[in-house]
């Protein structure tokens, strides 16, 4: 075997080592190191639409169901229409979204508003749960220190909140919701952002503030 050859085989091989050290996530192409991700807005092919397609760690529920976890989550929560608020009170916290629903269409909407402000208590334990409304794009939903990238960004980077990320999901059809959570301890203060990791999704105004105070 010529050195050409080799040199072919040798590089080949280097591409699938350094491949094999990152991870594809949820339709993105992400690696995660101390809570830091990229993400590629670029459309690639593959499952979802995407490089890697989804995890497959995700259930579905129908109206009844995604009714129930809403109103439900909204028990220890005062909305606040006037300033476009939700604020949680108690130790244990489950915020349920809907991702893209017919009342906000490439928004969450979060007890009945759209991409309101949300606040928490520090030290809370926190179930956030997203469920797919939409029957047009799959959805995902992380919380970040980093404000939502600008319009015209081909990359996105994120400093993610320990544990606060919700894997996207397929796309709603025929009344089925895909559904995913996140479970995570509020136990940094301070002014976050939650968005669609989705490439363009942030970007075009699927986002809120954040608040753990």
């Amino acid at each position: 075997m010529n050195k050409k050859v080799w040199l072919i085989l040798l590089l080949a091989a280097g591409i699938l080592l350094s491949y094999s050290t990152m991870s594809f996530h949820d339709g993105m192409f992400g690696y995660y190191g101390n809570q830091r991700g990229w993400y590629f807005g670029k459309m690639m092919g593959g499952g979802g639409g995407m490089m890697g397609g989804y995890s497959g760690q995700y259930s579905i529920v129908d109206d009844k169901t995604a009714e129930a976890d809403k109103s439900s989550s909204l028990s220890n929560a005062a909305v606040d229409k006037t300033n476009n608020t939700v604020a949680y009170s108690g130790k244990n916290v489950k915020i349920v979204m809907l991702a893209g629903p017919e009342s906000g269409d490439e928004k969450f909407v979060v007890g009945g508003l759209v991409n309101p402000t949300l606040k928490i208590s520090k030290g809370v334990n926190v179930i956030l749960e997203m469920i797919n409304e939409d029957e047009g794009m799959p959805h995902g939903v992380v919380v970040t220190e980093t404000p939502p990238p600008d319009a015209d960004m081909a990359m996105m980077q994120v400093n993610l909140y320990p544990g606060a990320l919700v894997r996207p999901v397929p796309r709603a059809k025929d009344g089925k919701y895909p559904k995913n959570e996140a479970f995570f301890k509020a136990d940094q203060s301070g002014t976050y952002y939650y968005l669609c990791q989705y490439p363009g999704h942030a970007e075009e105004g699927m986002y809120g503030k954040f608040i753990i105070e």
